[in-house]
């Protein structure tokens, strides 16, 4: 089964593209049309909005979520959608030697938190923001994982 947030993520960044064009128009419109007294009030104004916007989608923690279970392995593939976290993460657990998982309510973001059983004890994975996931593929991934989880007792 693979579950995918794709969609999701090309529009998160279409509006981060269209927040960022928004802001380039209105400084350039400031530019014209106020004068060099007001123009500055402007667009330090215009910039803070972007970089709070910015903020909070930084602190939303939207990742890109690619999850694949085939008959050995459940596969998650990962990463942030904001320009200061872009690097790629994968998980890889064999399905008999997962054990539980946690959704954790973290600020403005739920994390994933994966166990596994080793030789040396339970292993916990960090934690993975699946606050990118729309409900209906939220719900399938947790069905996913409580399915494999019921096999496993």
């Amino acid at each position: 089964m693979l579950i995918s947030n794709k969609q999701f993520f090309k529009k998160l960044r279409l509006l981060h593209l269209l927040v960022l064009l928004f802001m380039i128009v209105a400084i350039v419109y400031s530019l014209f049309v106020f004068n060099k007294e007001e123009v500055w009030g402007y667009i330090i104004f215009i910039v803070a909005v972007y970089l709070l916007f910015s903020l909070f989608w930084h602190l939303k923690k939207y990742y890109y979520i690619e999850v694949d279970s085939d008959s050995n392995f459940l596969t998650i593939k990962f990463f942030g959608t904001s320009f200061l976290s872009s690097s790629k993460h994968k998980i890889r657990i064999p399905l008999r030697d997962f054990v539980k998982y946690e959704i954790i309510k973290k600020g403005l973001h739920k994390d994933l938190i994966l166990y596994q059983q080793t030789e040396r004890g339970l292993a916990k994975y960090p934690p993975v923001s699946i606050e990118g996931l729309p409900n209906k593929q939220l719900k399938d991934f947790i069905d996913l994982l409580n399915s494999i989880t019921q096999k496993r007792k």
